[in-house]
């Protein structure tokens, strides 16, 4: 595939728009590309492929590669992972009303999930059912979490969507997987954010997906779940093995931390932005560690008013999880920015 330049900037009224952005490593070396959607102040949208290499001096250079080019049709959510059973990542999308994935065969041929998913808001890949191959689970509106499973007789082909109802219905607005009720299992769990604020936990088994907690928290207040992530915050105040959520509000952040029972939850600890930023919406969050200490940090994006801060949180007590250095900024890039994603790009470290 041939390096593409840059596409112009547009002559619309708008300036142009990241959609959606992820790491992963698409060339089979050791260390991370990203893949990023943007869409044009003239409606057209790309879906680009930046490929990561170390030359003879070990500098790091970046090669850019177009991957599809289309019109009001723009890539609104990416993950990457081997759903193909090749042993190299390829990338689902999430296009208008449709999931699709790019097979990883050098040619980065499309294919169709489900052509008519409905109303879905994010999607992410886990390996739910404990088979070893990844599977795909959307967040819809009007309260509906849908599962893909793959087939392990014929990796990358998808069975008929299994469907599960949150309560109250909420439009639900972000998703991740992740072992997050430490089961001793290989299955992933899914948690998802409603725009009602309130967080569902579904437990991955053999046969799908099993309510635990519907709600798992409802805070209250109303303001919508912009991003939620499956973290690991505390250490030996948490029971052994057991992993937090996540979540980020319009101008906060709550961590919630594990439990087998009482629903709905109180919450670990609460982050607001304080001055220069309070008041300034939240886009997107994005977790990892940061700082190399064995524990999840957090960042997260602005958009509103072409903001477009990029802010970093580092957790200052693992043991706990509740404890955190005041906000430091990474950047303010005076555009709007809808996400954002966390890895070691040298090192082909994936963040949560």
């Amino acid at each position: 595939m041939a390096a593409v330049p840059a596409p112009g900037v547009g002559t619309g009224p708008l300036s142009p728009v990241g959609n959606s952005i992820r790491f992963g490593n698409l060339d089979g070396d050791s260390d991370l590309d990203i893949v990023f959607s943007k869409t044009e102040s003239n409606s057209v949208s790309y879906l680009l492929y930046y490929r990561r290499d170390v030359d003879a001096n070990q500098n790091t250079i970046w090669t850019r590669y177009l991957i599809e080019a289309t019109t009001n049709n723009p890539v609104k959510d990416i993950d990457v992972g081997d759903v193909s059973g090749e042993a190299m990542n390829d990338i689902i999308i999430l296009q208008g009303s449709a999931i699709y994935y790019y097979l990883n065969d050098g040619l980065w041929t499309k294919k169709t999930v489900d052509a008519a998913a409905g109303a879905v808001n994010a999607i992410r890949l886990g390996d739910v059912n404990g088979d070893g191959y990844q599977d795909i689970v959307a967040a819809l509106n009007a309260g509906v979490v849908k599962l893909y499973r793959n087939t392990p007789a014929t990796p990358g082909t998808f069975q008929a969507a299994l469907t599960y109802t949150v309560f109250g219905t909420p439009n639900l607005m972000s998703i991740d997987t992740g072992n997050q009720d430490a089961d001793s299992t290989n299955y992933d769990d899914v948690v998802v954010g409603g725009a009602n604020g309130n967080i569902f936990r579904l437990l991955g088994g053999a046969a799908g997906l099993t309510f635990s907690g519907n709600p798992y928290a409802s805070p209250g207040g109303g303001a919508s779940v912009i991003g939620v992530k499956i973290v690991e915050v505390c250490s030996s105040s948490c029971p052994a093995g057991t992993m937090e959520i996540m979540a980020a509000y319009s101008s906060s952040i709550r961590i919630y931390p594990h439990a087998t029972l009482g629903f709905p939850l109180g919450f670990l600890t609460t982050i607001t932005l304080a001055a220069p930023y309070n008041g300034h919406p939240l886009s997107s969050l994005a977790a990892g560690d940061f700082d190399d200490d064995g524990d999840d940090d957090f960042a997260v994006a602005t958009a509103a008013n072409n903001q477009g801060e990029i802010l970093y949180f580092r957790n200052t007590n693992g043991a706990t999880g509740a404890s955190w250095d005041a906000v430091r900024t990474v950047d303010i890039l005076n555009v709007r920015v809808f996400d954002i994603d966390a890895g070691d790009a040298d090192k082909g470290k994936m963040s949560r």
